[in-house]
């Protein structure tokens, strides 16, 4: 009997090993494991932040997306606002035109062949002259008016031609004359450097005369009309050579 009751009080005592739970954790050992849980929810949040493609902080290297040049910030501002670009006025369009088609026209223009030595250096210091006093490049009076002096002598030892040389070399001076219109021999140019040319003063006059008579008859399509309003003995006259006289007035009423 006695035996009997003390298994059944091991049985109790080992039950109750058993059932018995364990201590609860302290405050301070609460607050470890809270500190613990936050800690690894804010690491957590880090890793899980999208990677912001700008330069990295103490560093001068860019991650991502590169900076843009200086102006694309405008344009592109300009675009999503719907703003546009100003374009050209059709009288800018033209006037550009219009400068393409002389390049052009100059690009094309070939020495004639079958000229003497003497005809195509005359022909070729026109073409020179053209080039040195273009609109836009600097000269100074003392070279402008060499080259101004060097077109008068050159325009000179045309009208000592005779023939289809002479009207070739006659043809190419105006043509020359006719693609720098607006350039070279532009008024406004053509007689800038004309009281420092080393001239008599009848020469003088009779390279402002065949100047002025050669600005007006240069273009082919207005060369007709532009004659009748000339006074084209007139113009011969002045260069004092009977010889000379009958050349001009014979190449343009041809």
């Amino acid at each position: 009997m006695t035996d009997q009751k003390t298994k059944r009080q091991s049985s109790r005592r080992g039950a109750a090993k058993k059932t018995t739970a364990a201590p609860a954790p302290s405050k301070a050992e609460q607050e470890k494991v809270e500190a613990a849980k936050e800690a690894e929810a804010k690491q957590q949040q880090a890793d899980d932040k999208p990677v912001d493609p700008a330069v990295v902080e103490g560093s001068t290297e860019v991650q991502g997306a590169q900076t843009p040049e200086a102006g694309e910030g405008e344009e592109s501002d300009g675009a999503d606002k719907g703003e546009t670009q100003p374009e050209a006025s059709q009288d800018d369009q033209a006037k550009d035109q219009q400068s393409e088609d002389k390049a052009e026209d100059k690009a094309r223009f070939t020495m004639p062949e079958g000229l003497s030595a003497q005809a195509e250096g005359a022909v070729a210091t026109v073409a020179t002259y053209a080039e040195k006093m273009a609109k836009g490049r600097p000269m100074s009076a003392l070279e402008g008016s060499q080259q101004q002096l060097l077109l008068y002598r050159a325009i000179q030892r045309i009208l000592t031609l005779d023939g289809k040389e002479l009207y070739a070399s006659l043809n190419s001076v105006l043509a020359i004359i006719n693609e720098n219109r607006d350039s070279a021999f532009h008024e406004k140019r053509l007689y800038r450097f004309i009281d420092q040319v080393k001239l008599s003063g009848q020469d003088r006059k009779c390279f402002e005369r065949l100047l002025n008579l050669f600005i007006t008859v240069c273009d082919p399509a207005t060369r007709e009309q532009a004659l009748k309003q000339t006074d084209l003995e007139l113009v011969a006259s002045t260069l004092r050579n009977g010889e000379k006289e009958q050349k001009l007035i014979a190449f343009f009423g041809k």
